[in-house]
């Protein structure tokens, strides 16, 4: 089997495991959920400081409409999320929330091709 094909069997299998686990219901731990998107927050407001040091560059329009971007994709994905009361919060992905989420790793792969 070639390099390059077991790769893609490995990516499909890693995308089918997520896949499944979006489906399942998972415990919402608050901490455990927004650790990292404050930390990332942090760090970029840290970097935003420092570029805009330098005055408002073309560059930063495209990452003020990327945190625009980001917050609107972040509220669709709360809105197509269910959550239960059962041994403290769960939650899960409606079939909406795959399919918007195949959505965003579709982008993901084709924005990151080079040529």
């Amino acid at each position: 089997m070639e390099l390059a094909m077991v790769d893609d069997v490995l990516i499909a299998v890693v995308v089918g495991f997520l896949i499944v686990r979006q489906f399942q219901w998972r415990s919402a731990e608050p901490r455990r959920m927004l650790l990292m998107p404050l930390l990332v927050i942090a760090v970029g407001l840290v970097y935003l400081g420092f570029e805009l040091g330098e005055g408002f560059q073309r560059a930063d329009w495209l990452l003020a409409g990327e945190l625009v971007l980001v917050a609107g994709t972040g509220t669709a994905m709360g809105c197509v999320t269910r959550f239960r009361q059962a041994d403290g919060l769960q939650y899960r992905l409606t079939g909406a929330g795959i399919v918007l989420w195949a959505l965003f790793l579709v982008i993901r792969i084709c924005s990151t091709r080079p040529g």
